[in-house]
């Protein structure tokens, strides 16, 4: 799935991952993720090879030393409950300019195009910005402990229900 589009007007695009992204993204992964929640190099690649693993990039089109400036990764397929969003994340110069947002509509019209009913995603304990993000995004807490976080108190599941797809207006 590709998708441009320039929140705050930044020449923001949004792709599929490539092969070639694993080292910009696992660098990203470090500057947004706190210890507890970075994933090693090769876990980060066996997860990205994971067959029900699918992962958007956003990179801004005008920068040369650090391209990509947020990502998405998912694991789920059509026929299941739910929609696991593994990471979504984006690096702090960049937050606000509603990239994150763009992220997770992308997320939900993957969800929807599966036929699944929940989007889950894992959320440090500490992480206030995130817990805000996803309130107004419509998640909660799901009242289970992230199995993504070795410390069973460091995390929570945070879930949302996929709103049905909009009906197209006849033309």
């Amino acid at each position: 799935m590709d998708a441009a589009t320039e929140p705050a007007g930044l020449p923001l695009t949004i792709r599929p991952f490539r092969p070639e992204d694993l080292d910009p993204l696992y660098f990203l992964e470090r500057r947004c993720h706190s210890e507890t929640f970075r994933l090693p190099f090769q876990q980060l690649l066996e997860t990205l090879l994971d067959p029900r693993v699918s992962a958007l990039v956003a990179e801004v089109s005008d920068r040369e030393e650090r391209p990509l400036v947020g990502a998405l990764v998912v694991q789920g397929m059509a026929g299941e409950p739910r929609l696991t969003l593994l990471t979504l994340m984006v690096d702090a110069p960049f937050r606000r300019a509603g990239i994150a947002t763009r992220l997770l509509e992308l997320a939900v019209r993957l969800a929807q195009a599966a036929g699944i009913a929940e989007l889950a995603t894992p959320l440090e304990a500490d992480n206030a910005a995130g817990r805000a993000f996803l309130q107004a995004a419509g998640f909660a807490p799901a009242g289970e402990w992230a199995p993504y976080f070795p410390d069973g108190e460091a995390g929570r599941l945070w879930v949302c229900a996929v709103p049905a797809p909009e009906a197209e207006a006849p033309a």
